[in-house]
């Protein structure tokens, strides 16, 4: 909601406050703190794509493929959800 602010131009004359571009409101949200703890934010941007994590993540979808979303279901949590999910398979399984 920030990023789309934008400050009436009367009130920012009047108070003489400085424009508010994509610049300064990156600079707000975060590449001042930046500054302050020692970090380079681009290259710690780039650098998530080479992580550990995301190199697991690509394995892990290479390998499940479709079957991906099985494990981020959420588990089942009543008798008759077990059952139905038991029959569904079941079923699944049977020939023709």
């Amino acid at each position: 909601m920030f990023m789309s602010f934008k400050m009436d131009e009367e009130i920012r004359k009047q108070e003489g406050y400085p424009d508010l571009t994509a610049d300064v409101k990156a600079k707000i949200l975060g590449l001042n703190a930046a500054k302050v703890f020692g970090l380079d934010p681009k290259a710690k941007r780039c650098g998530v794509e080479e992580s550990k994590l995301a190199q697991y993540k690509r394995d892990l979808d290479a390998e499940l493929g479709a079957f991906r979303w099985a494990f981020q279901a959420p588990p089942l949590r009543t008798r008759r959800a077990f059952f139905e999910h038991v029959a569904f398979h079941r079923a699944a399984k049977t020939p023709g």
